[in-house]
């Protein structure tokens, strides 16, 4: 017989890959728990190592500025495709990738419906409809294609007393509030790479798209160069021909 206990929070952190670690984990937290997750091999996941990405995870992932988005997306879509096999739907809570390890929390609900709920957000990402003609006939996945980020509400997080470390935790921590505000984002050297034109600022990138009608713009954690919009496409179409 089989010891199965119900923990409210899991930490899973392995050197290298989860997968050795799914399905106990999944098996021991409590309905509406928590599971952190640390993975450490970022080439499979971010599809540096196409041969070994697939026999591992089961997915395509083109090689990209957009790698460690991608990357993510293909750790928590893993994770939300054994959860569903175990009728358990999952919610992320917090993802981020940190120099040599991404990092996912998420909450795990039980029962068939929300496994259903939950495989309705993993599937293929068609890169072209996302960011235009410079991605033709690319495509990502299956990978996670909904939110990454459901622990902030829109709210400023704040730790309290404040200290060195503490101010770095927290401006990091509210770096990630607005991955959300598109699914994958552009990269400027990439994108204006690829259509032959000069590298804008962010300044004038942002200029650029709130002069074309985009009103969300934010910037992202995955890359220096990167912004987030609410209409990604508009601005890899304006990356193409004359602003």
């Amino acid at each position: 017989m089989v010891t199965r206990y119900e923990f409210d929070f899991i930490d899973v952190d392995p050197y290298g890959s989860i997968i050795p670690y799914l399905d106990i984990s999944l098996d021991n937290v409590r309905n509406r728990g928590y599971i952190g997750f640390t993975a450490t091999d970022l080439s499979p996941l971010s599809g540096a190592l196409p041969e070994k990405t697939f026999r591992r995870y089961g997915s395509v992932i083109p090689k990209s500025m957009m790698r460690h988005e991608l990357g993510i997306r293909n750790l928590i879509g893993t994770i939300a495709r054994r959860a569903a096999s175990l009728d358990c739907g999952i919610e992320p809570m917090l993802s981020f990738w940190h120099k040599h390890y991404y990092r996912v929390f998420v909450k795990i609900t039980r029962g068939a419906s929300k496994a259903d709920d939950t495989l309705r957000n993993v599937g293929i990402l068609d890169l072209e409809e996302i960011l235009g003609n410079g991605y033709n006939g690319i495509s990502a996945g299956p990978i996670w294609r909904g939110k990454i980020e459901n622990f902030f509400n829109g709210q400023y997080v704040d730790f309290g007393e404040k200290s060195q470390a503490t101010d770095a935790s927290m401006n990091f921590l509210n770096s990630l509030k607005f991955e959300d505000t598109s699914v994958l984002f552009c990269d400027l050297g990439e994108i204006f790479s690829r259509n032959h034109r000069d590298i804008p600022s962010i300044k004038k990138a942002q200029d650029i798209a709130i002069k074309n009608g985009i009103k969300a713009i934010n910037r992202t954690h995955f890359s220096l160069t990167g912004l987030k919009m609410d209409n990604l496409r508009l601005f890899c179409d304006l990356a193409s021909g004359d602003f």
